[in-house]
């Protein structure tokens, strides 16, 4: 994979309209290429992945090559290479998601979401523990079970606090990036690619 530093930009230019010289990258599937983009760009991104039972077997892989682009076009050129997804900016945040809507615990609606000197891994945690997203977990049949960690860089043992009301799970985990906490979110519902329902959701910052 190959992307060279950003072009400099005006100063009034938003996030989307930052110029990158170069972006390449060969074989990778939409999370790879995002998780790239945020990390080595520093732009905020949320996934929502499809289900593995929606997705059935298949994965999907591609390659990119741009030239003298915006951040604008490497998005709208990864969900045209993986046409399942979508994505929109959401207030400084770029949510990627399906197009066909799915059950998930994110649009779950908290009315208070309250934590104190916790680190990213903790705060996972705290989420998955609310007990409305716990309800929605519990109807899906799902339980959290994650991999492993995304690339923290120093932030993974840093401490924050939150104080955040009547905001879906999703805005919350936007909230957490526009804090400067990270620059990735990646929610799946998955296990049942061999077969049988998903079993797991995994939940990652």
């Amino acid at each position: 994979m190959v992307a060279n530093a950003p072009v400099k930009a005006q100063s009034s230019s938003r996030l989307l309209d930052e110029r990158v010289a170069k972006f390449a990258m060969q074989r990778v599937d939409i999370h790879v290429a995002l998780q790239y983009l945020a990390i080595a760009y520093k732009v905020p991104i949320g996934l929502e992945m499809i289900s593995e039972k929606e997705e059935g077997t298949e994965k999907r892989y591609f390659d990119l090559s741009l030239e003298k682009c915006s951040v604008r076009d490497i998005l709208t050129a990864i969900v045209e290479r993986d046409t399942r997804y979508q994505w929109k900016e959401c207030d400084g945040v770029v949510n990627v998601f399906p197009l066909r809507k799915q059950d998930t615990f994110l649009d779950t609606k908290l009315p208070d979401f309250v934590v104190s000197n916790v680190t990213r891994k903790e705060l996972v945690l705290a989420i998955v523990d609310c007990p409305l997203v716990k309800e929605q977990t519990q109807k899906l049949g799902i339980a959290l079970r994650n991999f492993v960690s995304l690339p923290a860089e120093d932030t993974q043992l840093r401490k924050f606090s939150l104080s955040l009301h009547n905001l879906a799970v999703r805005e919350v985990l936007d909230e957490i990036l526009k804090k400067g906490d990270g620059y990735y979110w990646l929610v799946q519902i998955y296990g049942s690619r061999y077969g049988g329902p998903d079993k797991y959701f995994m939940l990652t910052l």
